[in-house]
């Protein structure tokens, strides 16, 4: 238990975050190291630093994975809308455009 509360400070930590974004180009879970000079003065980061300020983890409803299946089906053009209405009325693709909420 406490390497992993070890692990979890390091991963969380200021400087771990710069370290990480030097190395691997990955935005530092800790938001006070989007402040520093390094990552300040990337215009990537400059971009992001913005919406990372206020972003949070989405709610996944239980038919989250379902819904992504069939919107990446559709976007990556294997599926066209005709037959995406198709099989929502067999069940395969289901939505309620009542109450979205529904969904899951």
């Amino acid at each position: 238990m406490k390497e992993a509360w070890e692990l979890l400070k390091f991963l969380s930590d200021e400087q771990s975050g710069v370290t990480v974004w030097k190395i691997h180009g990955k935005f530092p879970a800790n938001v006070r190291a989007m402040q520093r000079p390094e990552l300040k003065s990337d215009p990537l980061v400059a971009a992001f630093e913005p919406m990372i300020q206020v972003a949070r983890t989405p709610f996944k409803s239980t038919k989250y994975v379902e819904i992504t299946q069939a919107l990446g089906v559709v976007t990556a053009g294997s599926l066209d809308r005709h037959e995406a209405d198709h099989r929502r009325g067999e069940g395969g693709l289901r939505s309620d455009r009542r109450n979205p909420a529904r969904l899951g």
